[in-house]
């Protein structure tokens, strides 16, 4: 029996065995799996928590700066290019004075969503800051598209009814944001 414990064994049933002995020990092996399980998925959720921000279901700044981190080092190592833009919304905090917590809410969720939905997939994308957003492209070489957008460039977006942040029409409650691009 020590042999079997020393070799990695959980628990040891000598023959004959007694099968409600047997059932019983059945039974504990299953309560322990099924708390190794429990125990898995609170972890996954800690860590899933503690990398990503609430609001957004984006990298937090920890998060996405050590992404960052590992992915120049990686673009170093390989000669290989990285993009990086940093996203400021304009004026946010007007959005929340004037149209309350819960539109600003909403315009950071909406915009994080149609960030992410336009990234790569081994592509990053965090929340910076409280209006802030930085993405992080590897092997992303200057293109005519992404370089054109200089750090004084604006992207308009209409925050007039949270049902619709649509691209600026002339309507509503206006703001922007300003991206400062680098490579």
């Amino acid at each position: 029996m020590l042999e079997a414990m020393d070799a990695g064994a959980d628990d040891f049933l000598a023959k004959p065995f007694d099968p409600p002995e047997l059932n019983a020990r059945l039974q504990v092996g299953k309560r322990i799996v099924e708390l190794q399980q429990k125990l898995v998925s609170a972890n996954e959720a800690l860590h899933y928590a503690a990398s990503h921000d609430f609001l957004t279901r984006l990298w937090n700044h920890a998060a996405i700066i050590a992404f960052l981190q590992r992915e120049m080092a990686r673009s170093l190592r390989e000669g290989r290019a990285l993009g990086v833009i940093l996203v400021d919304l304009d004026h946010f905090k007007n959005v929340n004075d004037e149209l309350g917590q819960e539109t600003g809410d909403y315009v950071l969720r909406e915009i994080a969503k149609r960030f992410s939905a336009s990234l790569r997939e081994y592509d990053g994308i965090g929340r910076y800051g409280g209006e802030e957003f930085l993405l992080v492209m590897p092997g992303c070489e200057p293109r005519n598209d992404i370089t054109s957008c200089q750090s004084d460039q604006r992207v308009d977006f209409e925050y007039a009814d949270p049902d619709s942040c649509q691209a600026n029409n002339g309507h509503g409650q206006h703001g922007g944001c300003r991206r400062g691009v680098g490579f």
